[in-house]
């Protein structure tokens, strides 16, 4: 129901990245493209019940299987590169936005500015003020002479 909706509406679909892969190159009319970087893959992982004698063994051939490239294998049987559908082509992809630069943090930067010079002000007036209260005080040596 929620690939249909992102397919014939204006709605999008958040989930793992292998699944929406899959999705996206077995589309028959090459509708659905994702949005975000390409990051490496993250491992793989089987859940298991806790205390089970198969987690040695899973994880150990799990690793034999990336060590060995059979991983990049299985990939590429089930996420062909020579798809029809290009997930990641800017064909598809629709730029809204643009890249941040120097003028994007503009206002981050004069806050920050406004924030030093007000806190240099501050502590000017309260040095000042230290400094005139501190004159005002009789010393001590003085009163104890009279």
């Amino acid at each position: 129901m929620a690939l249909t909706r992102v397919k014939y509406g204006h709605f999008a679909f958040v989930w793992d990245v292998a699944v929406l892969e899959y999705v996206g190159i077995n589309d028959e009319d090459c509708s659905f493209y994702t949005v975000g970087n390409n990051a490496p893959d993250r491992g793989y992982g089987i859940a298991l019940q806790h205390g089970s004698p198969y987690r040695d063994i899973f994880s150990q051939r799990i690793l034999e299987l990336q060590q060995n490239g059979d991983m990049d294998i299985l990939k590429l049987k089930w996420w062909p590169r020579d798809s029809l559908c290009d997930l990641y082509s800017a064909v598809h992809t629709k730029h809204r936005g643009s890249a941040l630069d120097i003028h994007s943090f503009a206002g981050v930067f004069c806050v920050l500015g406004a924030g030093v010079v007000l806190s240099c002000l501050i502590a000017m007036v309260e040095t000042w003020w230290t400094k005139r209260k501190g004159s005002r005080v009789p010393s001590k040596e003085i009163s104890t002479l009279c």
